[in-house]
């Protein structure tokens, strides 16, 4: 890491990682949106197609969208709880690399790691995507019974 001459640490190289960890924060609410609009899409448009009285569940024989719908949505899940999971990971190395900085020289200024924020304001991200591919995976499995 570059230090200037009096042993602190260049600004702008801690800015650089602190804008590295926010441009990495954003994508993850963008991901998180993208995957909210696709879900409802998704399932707005399992229910329109399934018009069928005789039977509550999706299947085959009375929705045309059936099971391409619920396969479609699982692959979304998987793939954006991949890319939130990337995320999260870049965004942890950041902080090690930062709180290297920070140890280096004690003038920056530190991020807060309340451990039980961060905990609870990760939850979101991490588990939507499972529980959604939960839901799907059931509803795939009871239309094909």
């Amino acid at each position: 890491m570059p230090q200037s001459s009096s042993g602190t640490i260049d600004f702008s190289t801690y800015k650089a990682v602190r804008d590295e960890i926010a441009h990495e924060d954003n994508l993850t609410g963008t991901r998180l949106n993208w995957f909210i609009a696709s879900q409802a899409f998704l399932l707005s448009a399992l229910a329109i197609a399934h018009s069928s009285k005789e039977n509550f569940w999706p299947n085959p024989r009375n929705d045309y969208y059936f099971p391409l719908v619920p396969l479609l949505a699982i692959a979304s899940c998987i793939l954006i709880l991949l890319g939130i999971i990337s995320g999260a990971l870049a965004i942890r190395r950041w902080r090690r690399v930062l709180d290297q900085m920070i140890r280096q020289d004690s003038t920056l200024p530190a991020i807060g790691r309340d451990g039980v924020i961060m905990r609870l304001g990760w939850s979101a991200p991490l588990l939507l995507p499972v529980i959604f591919l939960i839901a799907w995976s059931y509803l795939l499995v009871v239309g094909l019974m």
